[in-house]
């Protein structure tokens, strides 16, 4: 199962229902300069080299990352502003 799979599937899940590891309870969470959330990779440890390379391809985008609860990942506004037009070419 790829890191993008897993995340769907962890986010899907009810809190109560997930594994009680907490790791898989985080994730990193990348913002554009307008506070909208971009991309979201859930912290899973048996992908820390993808949850590395996600996280650093947002950072050299210019994105903000931030390690947040999967919670906040579920209620976070999409950034809906210009800016992500041009980092959308340098992620990927």
């Amino acid at each position: 199962m790829t890191l993008m799979d897993e995340t769907i599937k962890a986010l899907s899940k009810p809190p109560l229902e997930r594994e009680d590891d907490m790791s898989k309870e985080m994730a990193y969470m990348a913002k554009c300069k307008c506070g909208g959330m971009v991309a979201a990779v859930m912290d899973i440890p048996n992908h820390k080299a993808d949850t590395a390379k996600e996280v650093a391809e947002c950072i050299e985008a210019g994105y903000t990352v931030e390690r947040v609860d999967s919670e906040e990942v579920r209620t976070a506004e999409w950034c809906e502003c210009k800016a992500i037009d041009s980092a959308e070419e340098k992620v990927g």
